[in-house]
């Protein structure tokens, strides 16, 4: 399943001060026996569009200990306070996931969080986010 994202951003008021915006997230995920910490880099073009990876690290997998670490490249859009991500490419020990996470805070810096897809959007994540702004 694809799904299609309307390119848009609120953040494109802004555009002389930046040719690409970053967000950052650090956080958590979890859904009954898993759990992961995770950081991401995504990087925001003017028209909202969002590439990225989020680098993963298993704590827990189905009910058993686990300590490995994985990296997951996603695309999606960022929409004001809104980012929708899908994974489209992963490493051994992850599954591809689909992402819907609401920033807090509504400045450059705060909390999120969010659902997953896995197990008919049974994951959650929650943790803190920052942009920054990159010139070419």
């Amino acid at each position: 399943m694809t799904t299609q994202l309307a390119p848009r951003s609120a953040e494109t008021e802004k555009t002389a001060e930046y040719d690409v915006r970053v967000l950052f997230l650090s956080g958590q995920w979890e859904k009954p026996g898993s759990k992961f910490g995770f950081r991401a880099t995504i990087y925001i073009e003017k028209d909202g569009t969002a590439d990225g990876a989020i680098y993963w690290r298993a704590y827990q997998v189905s009910g058993n200990s686990a300590n490995y670490f994985a990296t997951e490249a996603v695309h999606g859009c960022v929409r004001g306070l809104e980012v929708e991500m899908e994974g489209h490419h992963v490493e051994a020990g992850l599954a591809e996931d689909a992402y819907k996470i609401t920033l807090s805070g509504g400045g450059d810096e705060g909390t999120f969080a969010g659902i997953t897809r896995a197990n008919n959007w049974g994951g959650r994540m929650e943790g803190q986010y920052q942009f920054r702004n990159r010139k070419s």
